[in-house]
C-alpha cells in the first residue's frame, strides 16, 4: 500500500510537470509564430525595396532620361572613347534639393566628362555616326586651378556649390561649371533676384529664372530626375541595408526560439516518458494489489475446501475400517470356495484330456476314408471325360468329311469361274494398256503446255519485276503436277484392288494363274509389248544402279515420250515377231509394270489449270498496265506540283525579300540587305542566304554580324515574312530583350505602323514597348507565394 501511494504521487508531479513543459512549449510556438509573421513581412518589404531599388539600378544602368547620344556614348562598350562618366555621376546633392539642382543645370547633368578635347571630338563624331542626336562633353583638361566663387547678389539665394558635392579627381572642372548658379527658397525670392542678374536660379519646384524675361518650369515628366533617382538609389540602400539586419536578427531570434522549442519539445517527451512510466508503475501496483485480494479470497475458499475435504475423508475412513472388516469374513469364504473349486478343475481337466485322445482317433479314421472316397470320385471323372473325348472326336470326323465333299464341290465350281476370270482380266489388262498410251499423249501435251508457260513467264519476269512473283507460283503449281505422278502407282493399286475384287487374288497370284494357262494351253504375247519391253530392258541396263534426280526424270520423261510417240506413228513397224524371243507371262507382267513405273505420274487436271494459268496471267498482265499508267499520271502530278511550287516560291520570295529589304532599313536606320538563293536553277532543293550591310559597316554575311544585330536581322525577316502573309494574330514573346533603347524606339514605330492590320500580343519588360498597348496585363505578388492578374486599360 505505502508503494502504491508513493507511486500515485509521483505520477501526479510528472503530470504536473509535463503540463508546464507544453505550456512553456506553446507559449514559444506562439511566439515564433510572431516573429515568423514579422519576419515575413519584413521580406515582404525588403522584397518591395529591393524590387524598387533594382528598378532604380536597371533604370541608372540603362540612362533614362539622358539623351539618345548620351545614353549610347556611356553604354557602348566598344566606342573606343575615353571619358569619366557623366556630370551627374560626380553630384551629391543635398536631400530636398535635388529637384531645384537638376532644373538649374538642366543638360548639363547629361554631359560626358572626357579629359581632352580630342576625347569630346571622337565622342562627338562617334554619335554623328550612328545618328543619335546631341550630346555634351564636359573637357576637364586645362582646369587646373579652383575658380572663385560668385557673390550672390541676393542673401535669400544658395549657390549650387554650396549644396553640391563634387568628388572624384574631376571634381574642380565640375565646380568650376558649377558656379554662379544659384537656387531661392521660393518663387517669389527667385523672381525678384532674377531682376537684379542674369545667372539661372531655381526654385525648389524646379522653375528657373534666366534674367527677367525668361523663365522656364513645368514638368519634364512622369518618372524621376537623374539626381532623384540617384538619391532614392542612397536612401533605398540605406533602408535595405537596414531591413537586411532586422531581417537577419528576426531570423536569428526565430533560430533560437526553434532551439528552445526544440529543447523543450525534448524535455516534454522525457517528461511524458517519464509519466508512462509512472502510469505502468501504478498499473502494476494496482495489478499486483488486485492479484493479492484475489489470492487472499482463493486462500480462503481453499481453506474452507480442506476442511470440507478432511470432513469427507474422516467418514470415508470409518466407513473403510467398516469394509475391511467386511472383506476379512469375505477373504476367508473366499478362500474355502477356492479350495473346492480347485479340486473340481483339477477333476474336469482330467476328463478334458480323455475325450481329446478320444477325438484325435476318430479324426484320423474319418480323414483316411475321405481320402479313399475321393480317389474313386477322380478315376470316375476321368473315364467320363475320355468318353467325352471320343464321341467328340467321332463328331469331328463326320463333320471333316462332309466340309471335304463341299470343298471338293466347290473347287471345281472356282475353277471354272477362275479361267472365265482371267480371260476377262486379260481383256481389261490390254484396255488399260490403250488407256495408258492416251494417257502418255496427255502427259505430251500437258508438258508442251507447261514448257509454253514457262517461255511466257519467263518473258514476263524480264518486262515486269512484278511477274516474278507469278513465275514463282507457277513452279509450285509445277510442282504440285510432279506430285501427280504419284498417279502411275495410284493406278498399279486400282488394278491390285481390280484382281483382289474382281478375281478375290492379288495381282502376283494372278501371274501364276496367267504361268498355269500358259502351260496347260499356250499363250501369244504381243510382239509390240516385246519391243517395248526389250527397249525399256535396255534402258534399265543403263541406268542400273543409278538413284534418279531431277534431270534423270526429265530425260526419262523425254524418253518416254518418244516411245509414246512411236507407238502412235510406226504402229505399221516392221518388226519381226520371228526375232522376238519368246517371253514368259511374268516376264511380260514385270515388263507392264516397268513401263507403268517409267510412265510416271498423270496429271487430269493440267488443261484446267493451264486455264487457271492463263487467267492469273491475263491479270498480271492488266495489274502492270495499270501500275504503269498510275507510275505515269503519278509523274505527271509531281511535275505539275513542282511547276506550281516554283512558281509560288518566286513570288514569295521576291515579295519577302522586298519587304525583308524595306524592314531591315527601317530597324536599323539606314543600311541595306537582301535573301540570295544558293542555286538559282534549283529553286525547290536551293538554299537561302542572308547578306546584310548595317549602316556604316561593309556588306556581309549574317554570321559575321554581333548578336544585337543578328537579332535586329532575324527580327526585320520575321516581320518581311509576316508583311507578305498577315495573320490577325501574333504573339511575340521578349523579343525586345536584346535591343537597346534607340532600337526599341524604332521597333515601336515598326508595330504602329503593322498594327492597323494585325492585333499584337507582346510580352516585354521595356517601358517603351508598353507605351503603345492598349491594354496592360500585369502579374504581382502582393504575398508570398500569392500571385494576382492586374490589367489596365490605356485606350
Amino acid at each position: 500500500r505505502a508503494a502504491e501511494q508513493a507511486t500515485r504521487a509521483a505520477l501526479e508531479e510528472a503530470r504536473n510537470a509535463c503540463a508546464n513543459r507544453n505550456a512553456e512549449l506553446s507559449s514559444l510556438r506562439i511566439e515564433r509564430e510572431s516573429r515568423a509573421r514579422e519576419l515575413r513581412g519584413q521580406e515582404h518589404r525588403l522584397a518591395e525595396l529591393t524590387g524598387r531599388l533594382t528598378s532604380l539600378r536597371d533604370l541608372q544602368v540603362a540612362r533614362t532620361g539622358y539623351s539618345d547620344g548620351a545614353r549610347l556614348l556611356l553604354s557602348a562598350p566598344d566606342s573606343g572613347i575615353r571619358h569619366w562618366g557623366a556630370v551627374a555621376d560626380h553630384l551629391e546633392v543635398e536631400p530636398g534639393r535635388e529637384k531645384a539642382v537638376e532644373a538649374c543645370l538642366g543638360d548639363l547633368l547629361q554631359y560626358v566628362v572626357v579629359p581632352t578635347r580630342a576625347d569630346a571630338e571622337a565622342g562627338l563624331a562617334f554619335v554623328r555616326r550612328h545618328g543619335t542626336g546631341r550630346v555634351g562633353f564636359l573637357i576637364v583638361e586645362g582646369q587646373n586651378g579652383e575658380a572663385s566663387p560668385a557673390n550672390s547678389v541676393d542673401e535669400a539665394l544658395v549657390s549650387v556649390v554650396g549644396v553640391v558635392r563634387v568628388d572624384g579627381d574631376q571634381a574642380i572642372a565640375v565646380r568650376a561649371e558649377l558656379q554662379d548658379r544659384w537656387l531661392a527658397g521660393s518663387y517669389d525670392d527667385a523672381a525678384r533676384a532674377a531682376a537684379q542678374t542674369t545667372a539661372e536660379i531655381a526654385t525648389p519646384d524646379g522653375d528657373v529664372f534666366h534674367g527677367t524675361a525668361l523663365v522656364s518650369g513645368g514638368v519634364k515628366g512622369e518618372g524621376l530626375g537623374i539626381l532623384e533617382t540617384k538619391r532614392e538609389i542612397t536612401e533605398l540602400e540605406q533602408r535595405t541595408a537596414a531591413e537586411q539586419t532586422l531581417v537577419h536578427r528576426l531570423t536569428g531570434e526565430i533560430g533560437e526560439l526553434d532551439v528552445a522549442a526544440q529543447r523543450a519539445e525534448t524535455a516534454l517527451n522525457e517528461l511524458r516518458l517519464e509519466q508512462h512510466q509512472q502510469e505502468k508503475a501504478m498499473l502494476g501496483h494496482e495489478m499486483q494489489l488486485a492479484s493479492l485480494d484475489e489470492e487472499e479470497a482463493r486462500l480462503g475458499q481453499k481453506r474452507d475446501l480442506v476442511a470440507t475435504e478432511r470432513r469427507s475423508v474422516d467418514e470415508e475412513l470409518a466407513a473403510l475400517e467398516v469394509r475391511r472388516t467386511e472383506a476379512q469374513a469375505s477373504i476367508v469364504r473366499l478362500e474355502e470356495e477356492q479350495r473346492d473349486a480347485d479340486e473340481r478343475l483339477i477333476a474336469s481337466q482330467r476328463r478334458v484330456m480323455e475325450a481329446r485322445e478320444s477325438i484325435e482317433h476318430l479324426s484320423r479314421d474319418a480323414a483316411e476314408a475321405k481320402a479313399a472316397h475321393a480317389g474313386l470320385i477322380e478315376r470316375a471323372s476321368g473315364l467320363e471325360a475320355s468318353a467325352r473325348r471320343l464321341e467328340l472326336a467321332s463328331q469331328e470326323l463326320a463333320t471333316r468329311f462332309t466340309s471335304r465333299q463341299s470343298d471338293h464341290a466347290r473347287t471345281r465350281t472356282g475353277r471354272d469361274a477362275l479361267i472365265a476370270a482371267v480371260a476377262a482380266s486379260t481383256q481389261q489388262l490390254d484396255a488399260d494398256v490403250t488407256g495408258l498410251s492416251a494417257l502418255r499423249r496427255d502427259v505430251l501435251k500437258a508438258d508442251d503446255a507447261v514448257q509454253r508457260l514457262r517461255t511466257d513467264f519467263e518473258n514476263a519476269e524480264a518486262e515486269v519485276r512484278v511477274a516474278r512473283v507469278a513465275q514463282e507460283e507457277v513452279r509450285d503449281e509445277v510442282s504440285e503436277l510432279d506430285l501427280g505422278r504419284a498417279g502411275a502407282e495410284g493406278n498399279l493399286t486400282h488394278l491390285e484392288e481390280t484382281c483382289r475384287d474382281t478375281l478375290k487374288l492379288t495381282l502376283d497370284e494372278v501371274t501364276l494363274h496367267l504361268a498355269e494357262l500358259q502351260r496347260d494351253r499356250g499363250f501369244d504375247p504381243d510382239n509390240e509389248l516385246l519391243s517395248h519391253a526389250a527397249t525399256l530392258a535396255v534402258t534399265d541396263g543403263a541406268d542400273e544402279g543409278k538413284e534418279p534426280d531431277e534431270d534423270d526424270e526429265v530425260a526419262l520423261t523425254g524418253r518416254i515420250d518418244e516411245e509414246c510417240h512411236d507407238d502412235t506413228t510406226d504402229a505399221g513397224s516392221d518388226l519381226d515377231p520371228s526375232a522376238v524371243a519368246p517371253m514368259t507371262v511374268e516376264q511380260m507382267v514385270s515388263a507392264l509394270r516397268a513401263k507403268i513405273d517409267r510412265l510416271g505420274p498423270v496429271n487430269m487436271m493440267a488443261i484446267e489449270e493451264f486455264d487457271d494459268l492463263d487467267e492469273r496471267y491475263d491479270f498480271l498482265t492488266t495489274q502492270r498496265l495499270d501500275l504503269e499508267e498510275s507510275i505515269k499520271a503519278t509523274g505527271d502530278a509531281i511535275s505539275r506540283m513542282n511547276r506550281t511550287t516554283r512558281e509560288r516560291f518566286r513570288e514569295a520570295f521576291t515579295a519577302i525579300n522586298a519587304h525583308f529589304q524595306t524592314t531591315f532599313a527601317t530597324l536599323f536606320g539606314g543600311g541595306r540587305a537582301g535573301l540570295v538563293l544558293l542555286d538559282e536553277t534549283d529553286l525547290l532543293e536551293s538554299g537561302i542566304d542572308i547578306i546584310a550591310q548595317p549602316p556604316g559597316k561593309r556588306l556581309q554575311s549574317i554570321q559575321l554580324l554581333s548578336g544585337g544585330e543578328k537579332a535586329l536581322t532575324a527580327m526585320a525577316l520575321m516581320f518581311a515574312i509576316f508583311k507578305y502573309k498577315p495573320s490577325p494574330f501574333c504573339l511575340l514573346d521578349e523579343i525586345d530583350a536584346p535591343l537597346d533603347e534607340a532600337n526599341i524606339g524604332r521597333f515601336v514605330e515598326m508595330l504602329r505602323a503593322m498594327q492597323s492590320d494585325t492585333q499584337f500580343i507582346l510580352v516585354t519588360h521595356n517601358r517603351k514597348t508598353m507605351e503603345i498597348a492598349d491594354r496592360l496585363y500585369g502579374v504581382t505578388m502582393e504575398e508570398p507565394g500569392v500571385s494576382k492578374l492586374i490589367s489596365v486599360q490605356l485606350a
